[in-house]
């Protein structure tokens, strides 16, 4: 029991030091990544119905009890003169959406949906549109929370280490 307690605190103290070493970058802000770079630039959290009508889609109805979509536009560049994997570009964005609270992975399903990558790799010197997103279900939240869920900080998670980088969402409803 002791050696629990003194790993717990030392997990503590490991996390309250590296707080300082979280990176938050803001709704259209360019992130430099070396071979490419990225910007968030829009954000909604959206019902259904507002997610087919602004998309020109319809979802299969694969999601279970009310629920709304988070949903995030990134424009990338390959700033190099090599053509990279859609992969290799996945990876710098590959984590997922989180409030203090919640998480959740992009949805490949609505990915596919809203999505068209015209070539078979990130060509040289390009730019790409790709849009990330993911249901958001209320049974993952207290009634009050969820009457009051566009009020929530939502962010984009880019990278957990060696610092964690977050893009904070504005939601636009």
């Amino acid at each position: 029991m002791v050696a629990f307690a003194v790993f717990w605190v030392c997990r503590i103290i490991s996390v309250n030091k590296n707080a300082n070493s979280n990176v938050v970058y803001k709704l259209g802000e360019e992130i430099d990544k070396g071979t490419v770079s990225l910007k968030a630039t829009e954000s909604f959290l959206l019902a259904k119905e507002e997610f087919e009508k602004k998309f020109e889609t319809e979802i299969p109805d694969v999601y279970e009890g009310e629920y709304l979509i988070l949903c995030v536009r990134f424009n990338f560049e390959n700033k190099t003169d090599y053509d990279i994997s859609w992969d290799e570009l996945f990876a710098y964005t590959d984590m997922g959406f989180e409030t203090v609270t919640w998480a959740s992975m992009i949805d490949p399903l609505l990915g596919n949906k809203i999505n068209v990558l015209k070539t078979e790799t990130f060509e040289a010197g390009t730019t790409q549109e790709i849009w990330y997103a993911t249901p958001v279900n209320k049974v993952c939240f207290k009634e009050k929370n969820w009457n009051n869920i566009s009020d929530y900080e939502f962010f984009y998670v880019l990278s957990l280490s060696p610092n964690k980088e977050t893009i904070a969402l504005e939601i636009h409803n």
